[in-house]
């Protein structure tokens, strides 16, 4: 990656890292964004239409009044003209996360964790990825969260002259927005996530700095489990575990249990982390191994986040290749993510597969 191409990767990831941390952005923030078509030459129309609705008086008013923030997908940002950009009253309110399937991830995740009041996606009835398995993630994440989700611009349009007009929007549950689910995503003092900004392999071998992230099927459960168990040393060498919600509980359980039964040499809990005089077991192990929400809450998408961010390195998903899931769209995503040629971490579907990563 050139110098100026990871200085924007970094400013853009570091721009979704602060409305993630900074409470002031919480329940803040509208997120936009634009399918390709509209932005082509040949729906000159229909992006015009996305320029005249964002830059209307009522609703740039409204913006300045509420100190909204606004977050696009990459592309669509870009194609903002600057100056739409440069309006007072977007002045440091108007932020561009990363592009395509990885910012659709990032604003997911976002309405995961009750940051974002409502999504306005101009889309359109020809648009080829209007199905894709980010956009699919991105309506059912919404509707789980009844986070309001707007896909053609009428509807855009009746909504903002709604607001404009003093309509109330409706509000998350505000348990949402504790610091501790911060913490519980990034990590805490104690064990803050590595953050890893590229993709380059070299250093990789050092696994205290990285974080590894345990995804598992009901069915593939105790095959995870006996995997993690075969290599619990490995495991706890990385500086932080996360998981899916009921794996986590599962993996944290059977973990306790085997500290209690085997006895471990001390260069071997140096390694961990793990200082016996002041670490009780259960404390050790809510510190290294940290449950996110299940997959149909949004775990997957948490993780797949992560990776985007630089702050999950790998990833051992069990998966069951025989049984259809719910949020599939959601798993899907993740693979996208590990995909992408600027995200770094490691990704094994098999219990074979993750020998040779773990």
């Amino acid at each position: 990656m050139d110098r100026k191409k990871g200085q924007a990767q970094f400013a853009r990831y570091g721009t979704y890292r602060a409305l993630m941390r900074s409470r002031k952005y919480w329940d803040r923030t509208l997120a936009v964004i634009s399918c390709k078509i509209i932005r082509d030459v040949d729906h000159k129309a229909d992006f015009n239409r996305m320029i005249d609705l964002l830059t209307e008086p009522g609703f740039r008013k409204l913006v300045n009044a509420q100190d909204w923030r606004l977050v696009f997908t990459g592309g669509t940002f870009e194609s903002l003209p600057n100056a739409v950009k440069e309006l007072p009253e977007f002045r440091g309110r108007l932020h561009s996360l990363a592009p395509s399937a990885l910012g659709v991830i990032q604003i997911a995740n976002l309405v995961v964790y009750g940051h974002v009041f409502g999504v306005a996606f101009f889309n359109h009835m020809e648009d080829t990825y209007a199905d894709s398995p980010q956009n699919l993630c991105l309506r059912r994440i919404c509707n789980y969260f009844k986070t309001p989700l707007f896909e053609d611009a009428t509807s855009i349009e009746y909504i903002l002259r709604l607001w404009e007009s003093g309509h109330q929007r409706s509000e998350r549950d505000p348990k949402t927005y504790s610091r501790q689910g911060i913490d519980e995503y990034y990590g805490t003092r104690v064990v803050r996530d590595f953050v890893l900004s590229s993709a380059d392999l070299s250093g990789r071998e050092d696994r205290s700095r990285e974080t590894l992230a345990i995804v598992s099927h009901d069915m593939q459960k105790m095959t995870m489990l006996n995997f993690c168990l075969e290599h619990l040393e490995d495991i706890l060498s990385y500086r932080r575990v996360i998981s899916t919600g009921t794996t986590g509980g599962f993996l944290r359980a059977q973990m306790r249990v085997a500290l209690q039964t085997f006895r471990f040499k001390k260069a071997t809990r140096q390694k961990w982390g793990w200082d016996l005089a002041t670490d009780p077991k259960a404390e050790f192990l809510n510190q290294k191994i940290q449950p996110l929400a299940s997959g149909p809450e949004g775990g997957d998408v948490q993780i797949s986040a992560k990776v985007i961010d630089g702050t999950c390195h790998r990833i051992l998903f069990f998966q069951d290749s025989q049984s259809a899931h719910p949020h599939q769209f959601d798993i899907r995503l993740m693979e996208k993510a590990v995909q992408d040629p600027q995200t770094a971490a490691l990704f094994a579907t098999s219990d074979r597969t993750a020998r040779l990563i773990v």
